[in-house]
């Protein structure tokens, strides 16, 4: 609808509520079809934006590069706990608890990690408060 103009004998108001409705009826589909998930089956980043900071001693893990994955660890769920970890560091009991990861599968994929040098670790108890 860019660069279109007011066609002859229409007035502007007339032809700005057509734009309007045109705009909202294509919105309007879009969002009909648009990809929904349940309540129950948010993605893991949205559950542990309610979990609190770690705190206390351990090992968190901060995603560096992303490395090449063996085809067992090719999974969306894989692909979203490294974009979580590129965010912030994470621990491994929140990999398990907080994704559809099995224990198994994280250990698998920090070893992977761990071995391309795309991790940085840190140890959480520097930063814990002495009393």
């Amino acid at each position: 609808m860019a660069g279109k103009t007011v066609p002859q004998g229409v007035t502007m108001l007339r032809w700005c509520a057509h734009v309007g409705r045109r705009a909202i009826r294509g919105l309007s589909r879009w969002v009909a079809f648009a990809p929904t998930a349940p309540l129950g089956d948010l993605p893991a980043a949205a559950a542990a934006v309610r979990e609190p900071p770690p705190s206390g001693g351990g090992l968190a893990y901060r995603l560096k590069a992303w490395p090449e994955l063996p085809p067992s660890l090719q999974t969306a769920e894989v692909y979203r706990v490294l974009s979580f970890m590129s965010l912030r560091p994470v621990r491994l009991s929140w990999m398990v608890s907080s994704s559809r990861l099995s224990a198994e599968a994280a250990r698998q994929l920090m070893g992977v990690l761990d071995a391309t040098h795309s991790v940085e670790v840190i140890d959480l108890s520097r930063f814990t408060e002495s009393r």
